[in-house]
């Protein structure tokens, strides 16, 4: 029997979805089914990204999307989709976290779509929606469905459907009270990254952070854990800068290199530092602001805000727009409110970055920085 090729197209944090099929399907179907894992690739969507997805279409049998009501917000879903049409690949929308198959826009209306999830489906024999795929793969392979606890896989999807749900109550998208500001003294900032988005472009980016910030002023740039531990532990750090890759499931900050399409690390050696711990150092070091522009992670926002106001994207982003974002809104932050440079900085870039305000404490910032450095 021959092998079937199975694209599963879906954002960047939806993955936790994405793998937990990919998982199951592989498993269930005993090797006879290879699910290409496709997600828009965080913030680093270089040629090399976009040709492995072209060449991965290409030997495509069958073609799934995975549809929240976040995900048919986004412009890469239409891109994939898009091009699986024209190639005349059977099309399968699988609708989570919400969104009903009956109110999928056009053109993906005209497709059969699932519904991945239903309270009501947990049954003893039901056909869930992930049976229902099962069902259309078999079809394509001249296979029955295996034999799988399907009732147990949707108890799984709703329990990562409500993981989904919290993690976007936390991230309805704050506001600072501007009639409240707190004013920053010779502020400290920190950059986050690695040799690998270095390599990428992003050298420049923090180049142009920490230019923000007069020479007298202390401001560093750490490429591992322990130097970020080491460095937050020593002393305040009021805007800590995040470009690094930041994986989608679990809110991690990798400094080692990762494949950039499917977020595995690259090598045994793996240096990283959890969402929780990273917040726990952010409030150590009395951090005013995260500012995120290494991947886009609710996971990682939502974690932070305990601790600190976050600004981060909601859609993937291209280097080139968000070098052009941050230099505006690190021009205008020294001596203006946040929410001042944020929304010029948003205009002039055209970036659809975020401003998530740090829970039980919404006064806006002015980082007030002396010419020379000296303790306010």
């Amino acid at each position: 029997m021959a092998r079937l090729q199975m694209f599963l197209s879906h954002v960047h944090v939806e993955s936790r979805f994405a793998d937990f099929i990919q998982e199951c399907v592989e498993r269930d179907f005993i090797g006879l089914v290879k699910v290409y894992v496709a997600s828009d690739g965080g913030m680093l969507a270089g040629k090399k990204w976009l040709d492995d997805l072209t060449e991965a279409l290409k030997v495509s049998h069958l073609y799934a999307v995975l549809c929240s009501p976040e995900s048919l917000t986004r412009h890469w879903v239409s891109f994939e989709t898009g091009a699986a049409h024209l190639r005349s690949i059977p099309l399968i929308p699988l609708c989570h976290s919400g969104l009903e198959t009956n109110q999928l826009p056009v053109p993906l209306s005209a497709f059969q779509a699932i519904r991945l999830c239903d309270p009501d489906t947990i049954t003893p024999g039901a056909e869930t929606g992930l049976k229902a795929l099962y069902r259309v793969i078999a079809n394509a392979l001249g296979s029955t469905v295996p034999q799988a606890d399907f009732q147990a896989y949707a108890g799984k999807l709703l329990t990562l459907e409500q993981i989904y749900e919290n993690e976007h109550g936390r991230l309805r998208e704050g506001s600072v009270d501007q009639s409240d500001v707190e004013v920053v003294r010779n502020p400290r900032a920190v950059c986050v990254s690695s040799q690998q988005f270095m390599r990428e472009g992003f050298k420049n980016q923090l180049d142009i952070v920490l230019s923000a910030f007069p020479p007298s002023l202390r401001h560093d740039t750490v490429f591992s854990s322990e130097s970020l531990k080491e460095t937050l532990m020593a002393d305040k750090a009021h805007v800590v800068h995040i470009a690094a890759y930041v994986c989608p499931r679990s809110g991690d900050v990798y400094f080692s290199d990762v494949n950039l399409g499917t977020g595995a690390p690259a090598s045994r050696s793996i240096d990283r530092i959890s969402a929780d711990a990273l917040e726990q150092l952010v409030r150590m070091a009395e951090t005013r602001l995260v500012v995120i522009t290494g991947a886009d992670s609710m996971a990682l926002t939502a974690t932070l805000l305990g601790a600190s106001h976050v600004i981060a994207a909601r859609d993937m982003v291209s280097p080139q727009m968000l070098a052009a974002w941050v230099a505006e809104f690190y021009r205008v932050l020294p001596n203006r409110t946040l929410s001042t440079a944020l929304e010029f900085a948003m205009r002039a870039s055209r970036a659809p970055m975020r401003l998530y305000a740090k829970r039980r404490e919404s006064v806006d910032l002015v980082l007030e920085m002396a010419a020379d450095g000296a303790a306010g």
